[in-house]
């Protein structure tokens, strides 16, 4: 019986105060919520001091960087110690040398650059192109000194120890014209295709271009000359409006003088166009290939004869889309 009372004075009382029994553990949440609270707050602003930081410290390696001291690897990863650590400062110092860059040609008032920065927005939006600095103990070996647009997945690697300063921006240009360059794509799409290596790979020794028939003649031409137009001819549609891009920032003083760019403009004859001279100066220093398909004798002859056949035309190859970012009243 007085266990019975007692049941019914406890709901009695919980009836008058249906929450007064639960103080002592709200209280405790309570205080429990403020902890909680209180540790999420301090590592989010402990989180985001670590990112400014980092930033910041980026930041000043790239104005560095710009005024001649090279980034040196070896100095980098002995200092950024842990892999996990050093995965997460070269991202952000990826994303501050990107961004930064874009910032110095967004500030131009050249033609030429203002073309170029149009050009890239129509292209990507708000986006970036896919853009990766490395240093040169990671850099692939099977990518290009320096720097290179990788054909298979349009993306752009730029090596910040092998580049030098002063050069900076100016192969960054070039290989983000690479990157718009819609003939290249297209040039690649029927590069890839096997039929015709795979023809010119069963043909004997003897057998000449001259004797293959019409159809055959016409497909290895178009083969080779996609070849061509992701190679010698798609290094001609960057370099030229590269070289009138050079020039433009050099008067308006983004940036100042690259030797071996001096020395190739200087070498331009007074009479020559500007596309007709990077034409002939790229073409005199491509060699043709005699690896792989080229060993082939069909496909090394078929190859120079087109090859003779561009040197000779009296116009110079289109530049396509690239080639609308050049000034009109170049200073060329």
């Amino acid at each position: 019986m007085g266990l019975l009372f007692s049941f019914f004075q406890s709901g009695q009382a919980l009836a008058q105060e249906p929450c007064e029994f639960l103080n002592p553990w709200l209280q405790a949440q309570k205080a429990l919520q403020m902890v909680s609270t209180d540790f999420l707050k301090n590592v989010m602003d402990a989180s985001d001091r670590e990112r400014k930081s980092r930033e910041e410290i980026a930041n000043d390696l790239f104005k560095s960087y710009l005024h001649g001291e090279r980034v040196k690897s070896s100095s980098l990863r002995s200092c950024l110690g842990e892999k996990s650590d050093r995965a997460n400062f070269l991202f952000t110092m990826n994303e501050v040398f990107i961004q930064n860059t874009f910032a110095i040609l967004q500030q131009s008032k050249s033609p030429s650059i203002r073309r170029l920065m149009n050009l890239i927005r129509q292209t990507y939006g708000n986006q970036i192109p896919l853009i990766r600095t490395v240093d040169s103990k990671d850099h692939d070996p099977l990518l290009p000194y320096r720097a290179g647009f990788h054909r298979g997945s349009g993306s752009i690697v730029l090596d910040i120890e092998a580049i030098a300063p002063e050069e900076w921006v100016i192969i960054f240009i070039h290989e983000t014209l690479h990157a718009l360059d819609t003939q290249l794509y297209e040039a690649m799409q029927i590069y890839s295709k096997k039929e015709v290596p795979e023809f010119l790979a069963k043909q004997d020794p003897s057998v000449h271009f001259e004797n293959l028939d019409p159809k055959s003649r016409t497909s290895i031409e178009e083969w080779l000359m996609a070849g061509i137009g992701r190679g010698l001819l798609a290094e001609y549609r960057a370099w030229v409006p590269t070289l009138t891009i050079y020039r433009e920032g050099l008067a308006e003083g983004l940036w100042g003088h690259v030797n071996w760019i001096d020395q190739v403009i200087a070498s331009k004859e007074s009479s020559q166009s500007l596309d007709r001279f990077t034409f002939q100066f790229l073409d005199q220093r491509s060699p043709d290939p005699t690896d792989g398909i080229f060993a082939v004798p069909l496909a090394a002859e078929s190859l120079k004869k087109l090859r003779l056949k561009l040197r000779n035309q009296r116009q110079v190859p289109p530049l396509g889309i690239l080639g609308s970012l050049i000034n009109p009243k170049s200073i060329f």
